[in-house]
C-alpha cells in the first residue's frame, strides 16, 4: 500500500483542529464582550460576561460605582487580576465601561424590563 507524500497542510494535529473547532463554537456562543480598559500605566483588555450571566448583587455593585468590588464579583480570575493590577481611576473605570456600553448594547444595569417582560420571564 502505497501513501501519499506529506505536505505542510497534512501535519497538523487532529486534537488541534478539533480543539480550534471548540474555540470557535464557544466564542460564537459566548455573549461577553473584550473592552479595553486604559489606565495612565498602559492598557488591558477585559473580558466582560454577558449581563445575565452576573451574580444578582454584581449590579448594585455597579450601581453605586463601587469597580473593584463589581470586578472581582463579575469578571474570571484572570481578567479580576488584570482590573486589580490595572487600579483604574473614577475617570479611566467610567470610560470603560462607556466603551462597555457601546460594544455590548448594554447600560450598565441602569436600565431593568419592563413589569410585562418581568412577568413572561416568569412564566418560562
Amino acid at each position: 500500500m502505497t501513501y501519499p507524500a506529506e505536505t505542510a497542510d497534512d501535519t497538523r494535529e487532529p486534537l488541534a483542529d478539533a480543539q480550534a473547532e471548540v474555540e470557535t463554537e464557544q466564542e460564537a456562543d459566548d455573549r461577553s464582550v473584550v473592552v479595553e480598559l486604559r489606565t495612565k500605566d498602559g492598557s488591558v483588555d477585559i473580558r466582560v460576561p454577558d449581563v445575565p450571566d452576573w451574580d444578582a448583587e454584581a449590579i448594585e455593585h455597579l450601581e453605586g460605582r463601587r469597580f473593584m468590588s463589581w470586578a472581582r464579583i463579575v469578571l474570571a480570575d484572570d481578567d479580576w487580576k488584570k482590573w486589580e493590577d490595572a487600579r483604574p481611576t473614577l475617570r479611566e473605570a467610567n470610560e470603560f465601561f462607556k466603551t462597555w456600553n457601546e460594544l455590548s448594547g448594554q447600560d450598565e444595569g441602569k436600565s431593568r424590563p419592563s413589569n410585562r417582560a418581568l412577568r413572561r420571564m416568569k412564566r418560562r
